[in-house]
């Protein structure tokens, strides 16, 4: 017969919103094998095809960025009043400018 919810049959088990023990030392071991082949990778991505480059830098966003919820978010530029689609442009184009250089 299951446990009821909210219990557990082993009360000093792994608290609630502790990570996983196992998966943070993957992280850990995923993170490092990037980091240490880095030039590499961007050696192999530039002798991909077009598309198998984008299918493996989309792959990899999924491990960089966070996953949207499942809400949606959505600006309508038609009602901004003008002074903040000028604040909205200016920002972007310092974060484009900012941006470092790829590793070549």
């Amino acid at each position: 017969m299951p446990q009821p919810k909210g219990h557990t049959g082993n009360p000093n088990g792994r608290p609630k919103g502790k990570p996983n023990r196992i998966n943070g030392e993957l992280r850990t071991f995923i993170q490092n094998l990037i980091d240490q082949n880095r030039k590499q990778i961007n050696i192999d991505l530039k002798t991909m095809g077009a598309k198998d480059r984008l299918t493996v830098i989309i792959k990899l966003i999924d491990f960089v960025l966070p996953k949207l919820s499942s809400g949606s978010l959505s600006l309508d530029i038609q009602r901004l009043p003008e002074s903040d689609l000028d604040h909205i442009i200016n920002e972007l184009s310092k974060s484009i400018k900012n941006e470092p250089e790829s590793e070549d």
